[in-house]
């Protein structure tokens, strides 16, 4: 098996280390890294020379070297021209026929055609796509020739768990042994770092309205052990204190929210952490960010505004299979019900502690009106839950136009307050820019093409093209509300906000807060013009980014060239030899029969009493976990371990620590789980993970398929669920010396057509359809251990 691994990763790199007439130096020095013997085999416990990660390693050197020169890498395409040669002179060189044409109109449209497609040629040679299976080490193989390439370099992640591991384990081990110099930072969101100006308003007035939401259960223990942690912290990252609460209200007083920053009116902007922060991130090579950062980040730059990232040359994503997820939101809009109660929360604890007498009343009364209308435009929308086209509904109800018509006089009302006390204390500058944005969010979102009942007749504030875009992207939470964009505005390059025609406008209904969407239908071309042409070079990496062994899929949802150099890394697991992937019998009813959930939840005991427990149960809704969890606790001997019945990382522990405990799980678990050894020996997955088309935005994306003469099932569900699988079943093997099996209760996988599709995603281990097979497997396999 490693003689294949090996013949795979090297063809697979050698499309992409071809381009270079010359190998680098930062190229060459891979192989003295990552081959046997080399340094990491020197230095690095356990390490074990893999194909994978140096192919992987080697071509993502060549990615950054090339960029170095872009005019000598055109001419390398077409032998031997003076470096400097213009790009247009390249152009005609490649398609003489066109130069010795005559310059019609039609002859100069199909020059710029061959042109368009060259640009498009050579943007490929700056793109890298690389799926590299679990246990290839890519995490060392991006980083390492991305600290010896001397480029700033962003490294974007999905998950804290991955930031954290290579700022505590690679970064510490590269600077040790290959580039004692590298200065790398973590840059998180505003709302991760204390704010020095509100902590200091706390210790003079504790119980200010600033405060008011933080509960008194422990609050002094916490208020001493942040004092003491303000002696020592350099950074004031929230991390630092590890007893602090995820949902902490004390700290939602005093974190640096951009919304509620003095900017350089501040006392304290020279001490501030964030000021700090930026001064780092400014001379840091590498940046360690989230995706939320990232996208937000770039959305500000859309529009031509100061960025919250200082400038770089290249991007790093690892687990892009979510970008298009989450760059949907960032190149979307927003406005929510909570916002606003935010907002006048924060009005009211300013209004008490900075004004007197007749300017406090008119300020307060001004935003509790706007409290006001916030409680009964949420109670306009129905209680049911869940993401809903916004259209549809505003069409059916004639009251709509009158509720908009109220909100802008409420928010007209606090915005006059705020312009009179701007002209006195620059301080409430902030505050007015914030309501003016939101005033101009709810306008775009509430406006859908051949609707808007709401006049233009606030001035909109310089600033809200871009301000509240900003803050999310400072504040990079996991999952905040899209920028708002003034409506109307446009980027840098003249190019609308949002196109109507091509956005989705949908609304989502939580138990006490709603919000307003409007998303982009699809990102490609967002992509294309705001990120890949911006960057000297972009590696996209995940465990999982094909679909039926291609990378068409993910490339057309990502706007990537087709000709987009692309790896394939295959696990270095012995999955032949160490897993059984099981599918029951024919006769086993599919998903959509009424015999399903019962015969179901009898496999799923039946498996995990062979298993002895030691298994991940992963779900495609609630409803079934809980049901299965239900029978579960009444025919098998083991612990379960359900989800929503304690935080997602004290289950993970729990099952860690028990050596025979079920998992049951849904949604986030069927990725980032991490549990290798014999408490996770088997995953049971009930069904294939197709989404139900309920969501406004899968639904906008079906039908846009449709009217383009595709086939929306097969050209987008069965793809999306492919990937989805495949994440849930990398859970099974998380190191060489794990085993198990694999088990899909879906007989989808041979009784439709699609199941092939499904079946060429997955690992290659051996089938069986006889669940004494799966008895047989862990007989054998717990007597090897014992």
């Amino acid at each position: 098996m490693e003689d294949h691994c090996q013949e795979r990763c090297h063809a697979a790199a050698a499309t992409v280390i071809s381009a270079a007439t010359s190998i680098s130096s930062t190229i060459a020095a891979m192989d003295n890294v990552f081959a046997s013997g080399g340094l990491l085999a020197r230095h690095l416990p356990g390490f074990a020379a893999r194909a994978g990660q140096l192919a992987m390693a080697r071509a993502v050197a060549t990615i950054l070297d090339q960029a170095d020169d872009e005019s000598a890498t055109l001419h390398r395409r077409n032998g031997s021209a003076p470096e400097n040669r213009e790009l247009t002179e390249y152009e005609f060189t490649e398609y003489p026929e066109i130069k010795q044409s005559e310059t019609n109109q039609n002859e100069i449209r199909q020059i710029e055609i061959k042109q368009t497609e060259i640009r498009q040629a050579y943007s490929a040679r700056h793109l890298l796509l690389a799926e590299a299976g679990t246990g290839t080490g890519k995490t060392l193989a991006y980083l390492v020739p991305a600290a010896l390439s001397g480029r700033k370099v962003v490294i974007s992640t999905n998950t804290i768990n991955l930031q954290e591991q290579i700022l505590a384990k690679e970064i510490p081990f590269i600077r040790r042994y290959l580039a004692p110099g590298l200065k790398a930072i973590c840059v998180k969101g505003r709302q991760n770092y204390l704010c020095l100006y509100r902590w200091h308003q706390l210790q003079v007035n504790p119980q200010g309205r600033l405060f008011s939401r933080a509960g008194a259960d422990g609050e002094e223990k916490t208020l001493t052990e942040i004092a003491a942690w303000l002696e020592t912290t350099s950074s004031g990252d929230r991390a630092e204190l590890s007893s602090l609460s995820d949902d902490s209200p004390l700290w939602a007083g005093l974190s640096a929210a951009a919304d509620r920053c003095l900017g350089s009116s501040c006392a304290h902007r020279a001490e501030c952490f964030i000021t700090r922060l930026r001064g780092q991130a400014a001379r840091a090579q590498l940046l360690i960010v989230n995706h939320h950062l990232f996208f937000s980040d770039l959305a500000v730059r859309r529009f031509g505004h100061a960025e919250v990232l200082p400038r770089y040359e290249a991007v790093i994503f690892d687990e892009a299979h979510h970008l298009e997820n989450i760059a949907t939101r960032y190149f979307g809009l927003s406005f929510s019900h909570y916002q606003v109660i935010d907002l006048v929360r924060d009005l009211e604890a300013m209004a008490e502690e900075r004004l007197q007498a007749a300017d406090r009343t008119r300020l307060l009364q001004a935003a509790r009106s706007l409290g006001v209308e916030a409680g009964i435009f949420l109670n306009f929308f129905p209680h049911k839950r869940g993401r809903f086209p916004l259209i549809p509904l505003i069409n059916e109800e004639p009251g709509w136009p009158q509720l908009c018509q109220s909100w802008q006089g409420a928010f007209s009302a606090v915005i006059r307050n705020l312009e009179e006390l701007t002209k006195t204390a620059e301080i409430w500058g902030s505050s007015l820019r914030r309501c003016q944005d939101l005033l101009s969010a709810f306008k775009t979102v509430t406006s859908p093409p051949g609707f808007s009942p709401v006049p233009a007749t606030i001035a909109p504030s310089s600033f809200s093209a871009a301000t509240e875009a900003k803050a999310q992207a400072e504040a990079g939470e996991q999952n905040p509300a899209p920028p708002v964009i003034e409506n109307g505005a446009v980027d840098a390059a003249g190019k609308p906000a949002i196109t109507p025609k091509f956005s989705i406008y949908w609304y989502e209904r939580r138990e006490k807060s709603v919000q307003l969407v409007v998303s982009p239908i699809e990102v490609a071309g967002e992509l294309r013009q705001h990120l890949y042409q911006q960057v000297k070079a972009a590696v996209l990496t995940s465990a999982t980014l094909r679909t039926g062994n291609d990378f068409r899929y993910v490339k057309s949802r990502l706007g990537l060239p087709d000709d987009c150099p692309n790896l394939d890394i295959p696990t270095p697991f012995d999955y032949p030899g160490r897993t059984l992937l099981y599918v029951p019998g024919p006769d086993f009813p599919a998903p959509d029969q009424v015999q399903y959930p019962t015969a179901a939840r009898r496999e799923m005991a039946e498996i995990v009493r062979r298993s002895q427990g030691r298994a991940l149960l992963l779900f495609t809704n609630i409803s079934a976990m809980r049901q299965a969890a239900a029978t579960l606790a009444t025919t098998v001997p083991y612990p379960l371990l359900v989800q929503g019945e304690a935080p997602r990382a004290l289950l993970l522990a729990e099952f860690r620590r028990r050596t025979r405990s079920i998992l049951l799980a849904v949604a986030s678990f069927w990725e980032g789980v991490d549990v290798p050894g014999e408490s996770l020996s088997c995953v049971i997955i009930d069904k294939l993970p197709f989404e139900v088309p309920s969501d406004p935005v899968i639904m906008a994306r079906i039908d846009q398929i449709k009217a383009e003469g595709g086939n929306p099932f097969f050209d987008f569900q069965v793809p999306r669920a492919v990937l989805m699988l495949r994440q849930g079943v990398g859970r099974l093997l998380r190191s060489d010396r794990d085993r198990g099996v694999l088990a899909i209760l879906d007989v989808r996988l041979f009784t439709k057509g699609y199941g092939r599709t499904f079946r060429k995603s997955l690992p290659p281990s051996p089938l069986s359809r006889d669940l004494n097979e799966v008895k047989k497997f862990f007989g054998q396999a717990f007597n090897e251990e014992s």
